[in-house]
């Protein structure tokens, strides 16, 4: 059912509490040893699949985008007993903006990425590109953009939302879309978030074919 312009609600298929559960099961040694880093920045869960690790490893583009979209460079490398914690600069070149965040790759995240894979393949969803968990502290920020997945649509699932004004920018319209709610957006239309509540905003984003 529509419900605005620029996204559509969709049933969830996943819990707010499975997905808190999982996402504190594969972060929980930088949150021990790192928690320092997480001040006013992202910190995006890499869930599948195995051949975005590829393009990770020629330190490239996040995910498979189209040539001018975005430039992409990993700043710092961090080793850690559970997997690989990264520092890295992306480019969005179209509306000349920066974003800076933090990308983990757990040693064991084809485990837990199935499960959220085969969950959504078994609800009649086939997930594309990228996925993964972001979460985003206070004065966060991810300027305006597009995806660039075309033609694929943004699926995304809010684990943790406080109450804010804003929880998300669409189309230059403020929305607030609470926890526990699953939506599907064009990542084509422009889109941007500020997160400026003191508890962290936690969603799982990938993509979809329609």
């Amino acid at each position: 059912m529509n419900y605005s312009n620029n996204y559509t609600l969709i049933d969830s298929i996943f819990s707010t509490e499975e997905c808190l559960q999982m996402f504190n099961e594969l972060t929980y040694e930088i949150f021990e040893k790192h928690s320092d880093l997480l001040s006013s920045t992202t910190l995006m869960v890499h869930l599948f699949p195995p051949d975005v690790l590829e393009i990770k490893k020629r330190e490239q583009t996040l995910d498979n985008k189209p040539e001018q979209h975005s430039t992409f460079q990993i700043l710092e490398k961090i080793e850690l007993d559970t997997g690989k914690l990264s520092k890295c600069r992306m480019e969005l070149l179209k509306y000349n903006t920066t974003y800076e965040f933090y990308y983990f790759l757990h040693n064991d995240w084809k485990k837990i990425g199935d499960k959220i894979k085969n969950k959504l393949l078994s609800s009649g969803f086939k997930p594309v590109n990228e996925w993964v968990i972001n979460y985003m502290t206070n004065n966060a920020a991810m300027g305006k953009h597009v995806d660039a997945i075309y033609p694929y649509v943004r699926y995304i699932f809010t684990i943790k939302q406080p109450l804010t004004e804003s929880s998300v920018v669409i189309n230059d319209v403020d929305y607030f879309i609470p926890e526990g709610t699953t939506y599907l957006m064009n990542g084509e239309v422009p889109h941007s978030v500020l997160h400026n509540s003191a508890e962290p905003r936690i969603v799982m984003i990938g993509a979809i074919e329609v």
